[in-house]
């Protein structure tokens, strides 16, 4: 590829618009300036996330997801997560939506709204892992901080206590009937990868 092609390959790959051909390309010269001695760490950061994004946009999230690991900084973390949840990926997202939730959630003090959205996910995927004790420590720990709303509702329907005995069905059925119709604005709170 002659160098005037190479210059926004690695962004069309991570949005998903170049041809297979110019996407593996891109990845490889990525890959390859990531791998060559130090660089700012801006510059490695916004590399490792194209190089990220990009890996997935081929269908190799796994090793934008390791990319993202390496690098560790909140906007890796963040990516991170986005990529897993897109694919699917719940033990990953899980992973990294709990060191999300650790990065940006103060341990004391009232949550924000933005708060409660990244418990929302990380509930979310813990759920689809079956990380009861997750869901149980979000509950007693972060639910009661959150302010009152739609999506405090959703995050106390999802991280509710399951039904273990004949005697946990009334308060089931009151929390179904409490978490029916909230189930349509859980939608609002899906996050989509950033291209």
């Amino acid at each position: 590829m002659p160098p005037t092609e190479w210059q926004g390959a690695g962004q069309a790959a991570a949005a998903g618009l170049a041809s297979p051909q110019v996407s593996n390309y891109a990845l490889a010269s990525l890959a390859d300036t990531l791998a060559v001695g130090t660089m700012p760490a801006d510059l490695l950061e916004r590399r490792t996330l194209v190089f990220a994004r990009a890996s997935a946009a081929i269908g190799q999230t796994a090793q934008g997801l390791a990319a993202l690991d390496a690098l560790g900084t909140l906007p890796a973390v963040q990516a991170q997560a986005d990529l897993a949840e897109s694919a699917r990926d719940w033990p990953a997202a899980v992973s990294a939506l709990r060191h999300l939730a650790a990065m940006s959630i103060p341990a004391d003090g009232p949550l924000t709204e933005a708060h409660g959205r990244l418990l929302l996910r990380y509930a979310s995927a813990a759920a689809q892992t079956g990380h009861a004790d997750w869901l149980a420590q979000i509950r007693s720990r972060d639910l009661p901080r959150l302010p009152p709303g739609q999506m405090t509702d959703l995050l106390k329907g999802l991280t509710a206590a399951p039904v273990q005995t004949l005697s946990d069905l009334p308060r089931a059925a009151q929390e179904a009937r409490e978490f029916n119709g909230l189930t349509k604005a859980m939608q609002a709170f899906t996050p989509t990868a950033t291209p």
